[in-house]
């Protein structure tokens, strides 16, 4: 299997959500100019809007979509 390079071309504030996180991924994240990392739990509509670009895990989109029905 051939590996696959991905090369996200992003400008602007980046907003990444995951459905839980750990202190490594945490704190590793605060090395990356413009992301910010957020549980799906607690993230809320101003978080969403004030990012021009939004990453979300999958399990992160289903606690997402929980939350709205």
């Amino acid at each position: 299997m051939e590996s696959e390079e991905t090369n996200l071309k992003l400008n602007g504030k980046v907003l990444a959500l995951l459905d839980g996180s750990d202190e490594k991924t945490f704190l590793a994240s605060r090395n990356i100019a413009r992301l910010t990392l957020n549980r799906a739990s607690d993230v809320n509509a101003r978080d969403i809007l004030s990012n021009k670009n939004l990453l979300v895990t999958k399990a992160a989109l289903e606690t997402l979509l929980k939350r709205i029905q």
